[in-house]
């Protein structure tokens, strides 16, 4: 490393250090790259979609492709994934799909994350348009391109038409701009619907009506309240009565009732998304195809259910939807060793009917990507050399331990801290004296995970909601990860009622069977949601399943109906426990499965030493990450191993106690605020202690009615919930 002897760079380096950053969460991420490493697999899959796309109008479309890249972990599958984003999004929107992670709702799953594609912004339009607009323009123009060279044969104002012609035909996106303002501008939006909509169904009846319809819909109206429902719906989230009715859609995607079968309910949900991927594909053939990328699938590894599943909705896509390239990356162990097996072949011959694997990286790619990384200091501090503070040979060194990209940049950003530390030290002796691998440093390198996970969630909870499957299915994963400890193995169950429709849920026991508890998400709306409500209650009354309840809700949707309602405060009476999870509620829930995930993908690592998931569950254990949770903070108080420990900071001193004694909150306390309220009867509490029920304003409001016919009451406002310090009923909540 040069020296810096007269002290120059080294503080302006401090103060603003480079980021060498090694690790790429979603195709939209900007990171710097270099394009020749990997750039076979890149030029192969230009050139399999471009293959895709029809020489004419005329020509059919063509079947969806399929192409798997294999490479180990490190080696750039993300990354490669984000160069696609980067050079084709103005033609192929990239769809980004993770591992599914509930097998009920695999196609669901994989609709999900192709709507929230669509709703990215384009980086090459600076946010103005997202991969939905630039997608449906084209599908505008072609139905409106040919209606205007009509009118210029029949001599209605050819002149101006023409210019409307060239200017479509140059960037359908102008359409956009020609509409007019005020009632010119609706009327002409009206028309436009109208005839698309029309064209498709006389030429397309493959594309669903009512997702069409929708769709368009949403690139057409300007109100961003009205484009976010529009687009919750599209991704399959319930609507509320008032919504439904006045975007005249029908409040879910399949109605149920109290006795409706649930494997039906969830089989005509399955069946409506495929639907919806299908009339992309073939919305699509009147643009460029379109890159559905699989990613992040390590987690499919030993379940079996949901690794058939998800092969199966593949083979859907494949049979029933045109123009997609299908990129699945994955390990080649992952490939080898549990999909080849599992899969049907005819799934395995789809996903691999082109294979690529990735670059083993080396020294002749390490000076090229740190000079990549480096170049924005090196312009703005008009450093010495375009790879300053390193030298040729501190690369080669690096080079000669690291077997990826992400080694290597971990490898000289450790460099570097030295460096800007003052250390002066030759890369060969940091290798020969490095550092045993010991708890402490893997619990370091975990919690600095967990914090970048937690800036990527808050940013992810502000743009969508997930649907109730996938966050359930966050909360089981991260269960059945705290599940796996020695002391007190546990046992996975769910709870039914008569086959009929149940919030999503798990009941979790202890091998000798007692006690059980049910966790239920209740993201649901309108009448669904009642109808799971009025089931998971006799469930509790009928049939016993489970000792002790524990429902959440996202806090951002709408109040159940009244009978709804009824139904919560009847599971409160009888001692269970509600949680309306707030932004951090949320975030943190998502954190901890990010985290999970990104050990799964072996992304998290000490020098070489990949970070294993048993030790993910001794940090959760062990430190305060899942402490901040309300629900895991309530699900130790019926299980204190699976937290076992927190660490507090007394005085200076470093403390330990049982996670349990986190679980009884003082108003006093300065956190007691914080995240959703938690109240308990206390005839409930003298026989179950410290069990807890969290009101939301929807339930608790100033004025409604209890399940036994009483009045509800608040000192405060729910508004400012920490200013509340008793809730009246017939029987009295009290905050604790």
């Amino acid at each position: 490393m040069f020296w810096d002897e007269e002290n120059h760079y080294r503080p302006i380096l401090l103060n603003d250090p480079p980021q060498l950053l090694d690790r790429v969460n979603t195709p939209w991420d900007a990171i710097p790259d270099l394009e020749s490493y990997n750039g076979r697999a890149f030029n192969r899959i230009v050139r399999t979609v471009r293959g895709l796309a029809p020489v004419s109008s005329q020509q059919s479309p063509r079947f969806s492709q399929g192409l798997l890249i294999l490479g180990e972990a490190g080696t750039g599958k993300t990354h490669l994934l984000m160069r696609v984003a980067r050079n084709l999004c103005r033609s192929n929107q990239i769809l980004f799909v993770r591992r599914p992670n509930n097998e009920e709702a695999v196609a669901q799953h994989v609709w999900k994350n192709i709507v929230d594609s669509l709703a990215q912004r384009l980086p090459a339009t600076d946010g103005e348009r997202s991969q939905l607009d630039d997608l449906l323009a084209h599908v505008f123009s072609r139905v409106l391109i040919p209606l205007l060279e009509e009118d210029v044969k029949a001599g209605r104002n050819p002149a101006l038409r023409r210019r409307w012609i060239d200017k479509l035909s140059r960037d359908p996106y102008n359409l956009f701009s020609m509409l007019g303002s005020g009632e010119q501008r609706q009327k002409n939006l009206s028309i436009i619907r109208k005839k698309t909509l029309k064209f498709l169904r006389d030429n397309n009846p493959n594309v669903d009506q009512q997702i069409a319809s929708v769709l368009v819909t949403y690139c057409l109206v300007a109100d961003a309240d009205r484009k976010r429902i529009l687009l919750n719906w599209l991704a399959g989230q319930d609507l509320d009565p008032n919504e439904s009715q006045n975007l005249v859609l029908p409040a879910s995607w399949v109605p149920s009732g109290e006795e409706t079968p649930e494997a039906a309910v969830w089989q005509q949900r399955e069946e409506m998304a495929l639907r919806a991927i299908s009339s992309i594909g073939h919305l699509s053939t009147y643009y460029q195809p379109l890159i559905l990328a699989f990613d992040q699938l390590e987690g499919l590894r030993d379940q079996e259910r949901l690794t058939r599943r998800w092969g199966d909705v593949l083979r859907e896509v494949f049979t029933m939807s045109p123009n997609y390239l299908v990129l699945t990356c994955v390990f080649p162990s992952l490939w080898g060793e549990w999909f080849s097996k599992v899969l049907d072949r005819s799934v395995l011959e789809r996903i691999a009917q082109q294979q690529v694997t990735l670059e083993q990286f080396g020294a002749e790619h390490g000076m090229q990507m740190l000079a990549i990384h480096l170049r924005d200091s090196f312009r703005k501090h008009q450093l010495p050399n375009e790879i300053y503070p390193f030298e040729e040979q501190d690369v080669l060194h690096v080079c000669q331990g690291a077997d990826s990209p992400r080694a290597f940049l971990q490898g000289t950003h450790a460099l570097l801290e030295n460096w800007l530390d003052g250390k002066q030290v030759t890369p060969f002796v940091a290798r020969s004296s490095r550092r045993a691998i010991t708890h402490d440093r893997i619990f370091r390198a975990i919690r600095k995970a967990c914090e970048a996970m937690e800036s990527q969630a808050r940013k992810e909870y502000a743009r969508s909601m997930l649907l109730p499957e996938d966050f359930f299915g966050r909360i089981k994963d991260v269960i059945a990860l705290l599940s796996q400890t020695n002391d007190s193995p546990m046992l996975m169950d769910k709870a039914t009622y008569h086959a009929r429709v149940m919030p999503f849920n798990l009941v979790l026991m202890p091998g000798h069977g007692t006690p059980r508890l049910c966790i239920a998400v209740l993201n649901g709306e309108s009448t669904s949601l009642t109808a799971r409500l009025r089931n998971l209650l006799g469930t509790d009354e009928d049939l016993h399943q489970f000792d002790r309840l524990i429902m959440i809700r996202d806090a951002r949707l709408r109040p159940p109906g009244p009978k709804g309602k009824e139904y919560v405060q009847q599971l409160l009476s009888r001692g269970h426990a509600f949680i309306s999870a707030d932004a951090d509620e949320v975030v943190a829930i998502n954190t901890a499965y990010d985290t999970l995930v990104a050990v799964e993908q072996r992304d998290l690592a000490v020098d070489d030493y990949r970070i294993e998931k048993a030790e993910l569950m001794r940090y959760f254990q062990d430190e305060r990450q899942l402490a901040d949770s309300w629900l895991f903070r309530q699900v130790a108080e019926v299980f204190p191993s699976l937290l076992r420990v927190s660490k507090t900071r007394v005085g200076g001193a470093t403390t330990v106690r049982h996670e349990a004694a986190l679980l009884t909150p003082r108003l006093t306390e300065p956190d007691a605020a914080s995240g959703p309220k938690v109240y308990r009867s206390p005839a409930r509490s003298e026989s179950r202690p410290g069990r807890f029920a969290g009101p939301w304003d929807e339930i608790v409001s100033r004025q409604g009615t209890a399940a036994s016919g009483g009045t509800i009451k608040t000192t405060e406002t729910i508004e400012t919930i920490e200013t509340v310090e008793a809730i009246e009923t017939t029987g009295k909540i009290e905050a604790v």
